[in-house]
């Protein structure tokens, strides 16, 4: 998995939710730590950064995405119960 692949997976909506890119993207990091193993270079610095700050970013994004889902479904199981 490279980031390259992801963008066109985002640009093309292939992911079916947040959780799936985040995935991919955790697998970009893993690859790179994998390949990487120096602790001492700048890539796998860089990498281990990047990902702390992939996870802090992605932490409130699924968080509200997940609320938006509950909200959706609370509507429409309102909704629906007012229909009867």
């Amino acid at each position: 998995m490279d980031l390259s692949t992801i963008q066109c997976k985002l640009e093309s909506d292939v992911y079916p939710s947040p959780i799936q890119f985040c995935k991919d993207m955790r697998l970009v990091f893993q690859n790179s730590k994998s390949y990487n193993t120096n602790k001492k270079s700048r890539i796998y610095h860089m990498t281990l950064r990047l990902s702390t700050m992939f996870e802090e970013l992605i932490r409130s994004i699924v968080s509200d995405w997940r609320s938006a889902v509950k909200y959706e479904e609370k509507v429409r199981n309102n909704q629906y119960v007012s229909d009867r």
